[in-house]
């Protein structure tokens, strides 16, 4: 199944989970309404509006406050009312965003999914007994399985989903990510279950301004991690992200028996730029670069800047073809023979890459990048001897 299948697959899930839901359950939906459930909407439309973007392994995942919000909603005016507002509050944090209608649909489908299966889950086992008296003892296993459930079906579409897209396998996306990722949704699911079960009280006001707080804090701290493996001048991945990016596919390789291959890119002619026209301009060369390396490769590769004017490609997996590292590095060549134009200026560089295509070259990362650097110089080395200088022209 493609990407986009899998996307129209949940869409249509979603609508036909909502309106069995409405059919079911549509009368409680109004029945319970009350001032408490418009604040609680309210938090989930605003939360869905601050994401928080981790770089998972193989991946980005993103989580939202909102959710928190929802569950409590779900608790106490049951799965339709939670869907209906993560569905709105999804869908308004994307299209501000600007994301694709495709992908607008599919989110607000995924979280009808989700509270869905959480409100079965109530329905099996008991719903807790807000509405006839404060909760004790006896509510928590009901609210632990619909946490469960809401966290198991959220996870596998997402999973899912960046498997198709990325073309890695589900799971060993899964065994890296889903334990930490457990142990935070765990932790909202039952902030969003003292969030219902406070209730319109002046007591639960600190309550609903936590997962806002905790919003914050988690976004700073992706925001410092996320500096920490990016390079900021590029935005590409940064030598650290790389290396443990490569020994991800190298370990895959050998578990799976795909093949891959490292490529090193350093470019040539650079310092002529630099001393020409000065460092800003050779700062904007690398942003253009980086640019063209990232349209000569398919989403599951990764393009790093490894510092100065050196590059790292990264080509995981198959494509078809029996030597894809030889393929995007002629690509590569090419793409940056063309001229660059510069702001004051246009110039024309060059690249000499080196290629380690692994298990064939090796199985040790290090011995891997020790090939490649030396198939990059041995390039380096021939060229400048045969070839003319690189060009600035102002």
């Amino acid at each position: 199944m493609t990407p986009r299948g899998f996307q129209r697959s949940i869409s249509c899930a979603g609508l036909l989970a909502l309106i069995g839901a409405i059919v079911v359950d549509g009368e409680r939906v109004v029945g319970s309404a009350d001032a408490y459930l418009g604040v609680l909407f309210t938090c989930v439309l605003i939360g869905d509006l601050l994401p928080v973007v981790r770089r998972a392994s193989l991946a980005a995942v993103e989580s939202t406050p909102g959710a928190i919000f929802a569950f409590a909603i779900l608790l106490r005016h049951g799965p339709v009312t939670a869907a209906l507002a993560m569905a709105l509050g999804s869908a308004a944090s994307d299209l501000l965003r600007r994301k694709p209608a495709a992908m607008v649909v599919a989110n607000a489908a995924q979280w009808t999914l989700t509270w869905t299966a959480a409100g079965l889950a109530l329905v099996i086992v008991g719903e807790p007994s807000h509405h006839s008296g404060p909760m004790g003892t006896a509510d928590v296993p009901p609210i632990a399985l619909a946490g469960l459930a809401a966290f198991a079906v959220n996870y596998a579409l997402i999973s899912s989903y960046l498997a198709l897209r990325d073309e890695h396998a589900i799971g060993p996306f899964l065994r890296t990510n889903v334990a930490p990722a457990a142990a935070e949704e765990i932790a909202a699911l039952c902030l969003g279950a003292m969030i219902a079960i406070a209730g319109a009280h002046v007591a639960a006001l600190p309550l609903l301004a936590l997962p806002f707080v905790l919003c914050i804090g988690e976004r700073r701290n992706a925001d410092q991690a996320d500096q920490a493996l990016v390079d900021p001048l590029t935005r590409l991945p940064n030598r650290v992200l790389f290396v443990d990016r490569a020994l991800q596919a190298i370990r895959r390789s050998q578990r799976e028996q795909v093949g891959g291959a490292l490529l090193l890119v350093d470019l040539d002619g650079f310092k002529q730029v630099n001393d020409t026209l000065g460092h800003n301009a050779g700062d904007e060369l690398l942003r253009l670069v980086a640019e063209r390396l990232q349209q000569l490769v398919r989403a599951t590769d990764t393009v790093a800047r490894l510092g100065g004017d050196e590059f790292g490609v990264l080509l995981v997996g198959d494509d078809g073809d029996e030597s894809p590292g030889h393929r995007v590095s002629a690509a590569i060549e090419h793409a940056l023979t063309q001229p660059f134009a510069l702001r004051e200026a246009r110039c024309t560089v060059g690249a000499s890459v080196g290629i380690a295509a692994f298990p064939a070259d090796g199985a040790e990362l290090d011995l891997l990048l020790e090939y490649a650097d030396a198939q990059m110089y041995g390039v380096k080395r021939q060229r400048a001897r045969s070839r003319e200088a690189p060009t600035v022209a102002v």
